[in-house]
């Protein structure tokens, strides 16, 4: 069970995938794992980087 409200995004490096995080507990933060998407010919590294946030969601809070 999640008790945290933060949201924790894991992006694994070139070569492997989320399973190289099998081993670490996270206790009880809430993660999600996002996978690398395949550039588009001749896109720049700031578009590659839109496209990629865009799967990040923000839930602002009330103060």
């Amino acid at each position: 069970m999640k008790t945290t409200d933060t949201k924790i995004y894991i992006i694994s490096g070139l070569g492997v995938d989320q399973r190289v995080f099998s081993k670490i507990n996270f206790g009880s933060l809430d993660i999600e794992y996002l996978d690398w998407i395949t550039p588009s010919p001749h896109e720049s590294l700031t578009i590659y980087a839109k496209r990629l946030s865009s799967k990040i969601t923000v839930r602002l809070s009330r103060m």
